[in-house]
């Protein structure tokens, strides 16, 4: 009867470490994989260059609904305010080896700030917002109707966190 119920101990102890171990497999598995920035999965795994999005948004700002989209060559999404006044487009494409900033600014004094991500282009001009991120891999344009303020695109801009890599 001892050996039997020896038996029946090592048995349940066994079922036990099982069931906890296939627990925590399966919790790293699922939340260990879970998207961790707001733009769709699929948008994602089908571009064929860096993605990035803002680690950080403005007070006030938020990805607008339904606005993600794209295709392997192409990615854009929009932030939008709370007033939804003030949308911030964001479109991203692989930057092409050859690409030369220069060429596409011209001989304009043009703004340029250094980001952790990389090179900054103000090309704003008339009311609207217009701007030129150079990461190296991927070429970005933050572009508005409307004037943004400088500390906005600030915050968007410095919190760009590359999401998806080659």
């Amino acid at each position: 009867m001892v050996d039997g119920k020896r038996r029946k101990n090592i048995i349940l102890i066994c079922a036990a470490v099982v069931v906890l171990v296939l627990g925590t497999v399966g919790t790293w598995f699922f939340f260990g994989h879970t998207n961790t920035t707001p733009l769709p999965r699929q948008l994602i795994a089908q571009a064929n260059f860096p993605l990035y999005y803002p680690s950080a948004l403005p007070a006030g700002y938020a990805l607008k609904a339904n606005s993600a989209s794209g295709d392997n060559d192409i990615v854009f999404y929009t932030l939008t305010d709370s007033t939804g006044k003030n949308d911030i487009t964001i479109t991203m494409q692989a930057a092409l080896a050859t690409f030369d900033a220069s060429k596409e600014i011209g001989s304009s004094p043009i703004p340029t700030t250094i980001t952790p991500a990389g090179t900054l282009y103000n090309l704003s001009s008339g009311g609207s917002s217009s701007y030129m991120l150079v990461t190296g891999k991927t070429l970005l344009y933050l572009r508005s109707p409307v004037t943004i303020e400088g500390k906005i695109m600030t915050t968007i801009t410095n919190s760009l966190t590359q999401i998806k890599s080659e």
